[in-house]
């Protein structure tokens, strides 16, 4: 659920100029994240 929202608000971002990342990009890195706190709990 953490993912669809995540996508909802890069979309709004890249349609709006606020990245120069690719939603791929941003997706990949959100992902990273996510695992990285799950591990440290």
């Amino acid at each position: 659920m953490k993912i669809e929202f995540i996508k909802s608000k890069l979309e709004k971002a890249e349609k709006s100029g606020f990245t120069k990342d690719t939603k791929s990009q941003i997706l990949n890195q959100s992902k990273r994240m996510i695992k990285l706190n799950a591990k440290g709990k």
